[in-house]
C-alpha cells in the first residue's frame, strides 16, 4: 500500500549483469535450433477477438456482484469463474460467494448466442489449416462443467461446432491415464483432423510431431504449461512450419491475462539469456531485464 504509484508496470526479471557474472560461467543454455540448423519456422500469433456487448456486460455484472461480497478475494474468480463464463455463457447455476461475515447468491445471466465470436474465429483458423493439410491441436482449460455450469462443456461444444464443418475431432479425456496417453494418441492420430484436450495432459513427455498447429482457445497465467504444450510438435525431426495461436477476447479480462502472460514469458525467457521483450500494444511496460540491459550498455 505504501509503494508509490507509477505509470509503468514493473515486473520481475533477471538482471543481465547477474546473468553474465554468476550464471553464464556455470550453465549451458541450449535451444532446439542450437542443435539443428534446418528446423522449420516456429510462428506465434496472438489472435484478439471482440466479445459481444452482452458477454461483456454479463461477465462484468458477475464480477461486480462478487466484489460486493468479497472484495478482498474477488480477483481469484477472474481466471476461473469469469473466464469460464465468458467462453460458455449459456446455462449456469447460482454462484454462492461467502466470507466469514456475509454471503450472497449470484445468478449469472444465461445468454442466447448461436456461435460466440471467438468460436467463429476458431472455425476460420481450423478450416484454413485443414485446407493446407495440417492437423490442429486445440487446448482448452475447462474440460468439465465445473460446479456452476449446467450446459454443454466448452470442449464438447467446440467438438460439435467443428464436426458440423465436416472435420473429424478427437477429444483426449482427462480420465485417460498418463501411461496410456501416448498409445491412445498414436492409435488415433491418422483417423482425425482436429484434437482437443487440456494442455496439462500433454505438456510433457509426449511427441506430437504429426501435428504442426496448436491453438490455445483461452489465455492462461501458466507460462510453464503453455510454453511446453505449444511445442509438442516442434521436434528435431519436424518438417512442417509450426504455428501457435493464442486466442483471447480483447475487451474482457482475457486481455489482462494475455498481457500478463506475455510479460511473464518475457521474463522467464530472460533466465535463458534471451532478453528480448516483445509485448503487443503496451509501451508502458518496463522490465528489470529491459532496464538493466540498458544500464549494462552504458557501463
Amino acid at each position: 500500500a505504501e509503494i508509490k504509484d507509477s505509470e509503468f508496470k514493473e515486473i520481475e526479471g533477471i538482471n543481465p549483469i547477474v546473468f553474465t557474472k554468476y550464471l553464464a560461467s556455470n550453465s549451458i543454455f541450449a535451444t532446439l535450433d542450437d542443435l539443428k540448423d534446418d528446423l522449420p519456422p516456429l510462428i506465434t500469433t496472438y489472435v484478439p477477438v471482440v466479445a459481444t456487448d452482452s458477454q461483456v456486460r454479463a461477465s462484468n455484472n458477475i464480477f461486480d456482484e462478487i466484489k460486493k461480497v468479497n472484495a478482498f478475494n474477488a480477483k481469484m474468480y477472474l481466471d476461473s469463474v469469469i473466464k469460464h463464463y465468458i467462453n460458455n455463457p449459456f446455462i449456469w447455476k447460482q454462484i454462492l460467494v461467502e466470507t466469514e461475515e456475509k454471503s450472497n447468491i449470484i445468478q449469472p445471466i444465461n445468454l442466447n448466442i448461436d456461435v460466440l465470436p471467438k468460436e467463429k474465429e476458431l472455425l476460420k483458423i481450423v478450416k484454413s489449416e485443414y485446407a493446407e493439410n495440417r492437423k490442429v491441436w486445440i487446448y482448452c482449460d475447462f474440460n468439465n462443467g465445473g460446479q456452476y455450469l449446467e450446459s454443454e462443456t466448452i470442449v464438447k461444444r467446440l467438438k460439435r461446432l467443428i464436426e458440423a464443418e465436416g472435420l473429424k475431432v478427437f477429444m483426449l479425456s482427462t480420465s485417460t491415464s498418463t501411461y496410456d496417453r501416448k498409445e491412445v494418441i498414436d492409435k488415433n492420430k491418422d483417423k482425425f483432423d482436429v484434437f482437443i484436450c487440456n494442455p496439462r495432459l500433454v505438456n510433457v513427455g509426449i511427441n506430437l510431431v504429426f501435428c504442426p498447429t496448436y491453438i490455445f482457445f483461452m489465455p492462461s497465467y501458466r507460462v510453464d504449461v503453455t510454453s511446453q504444450a505449444s511445442k509438442r510438435g516442434y521436434r528435431a525431426n519436424s518438417t512442417m512450419e509450426n504455428r501457435i495461436y493464442h486466442m483471447y477476447y480483447e475487451n474482457t479480462i482475457e486481455n489482462d491475462i494475455i498481457k500478463r502472460f506475455q510479460r511473464k514469458l518475457a521474463e522467464s525467457n530472460a533466465i535463458n539469456g534471451q532478453f528480448k521483450v516483445d509485448i503487443e500494444d503496451d509501451d508502458k511496460i518496463r522490465t528489470a531485464s529491459q532496464f538493466s540491459s540498458k544500464l549494462a550498455i552504458k557501463q
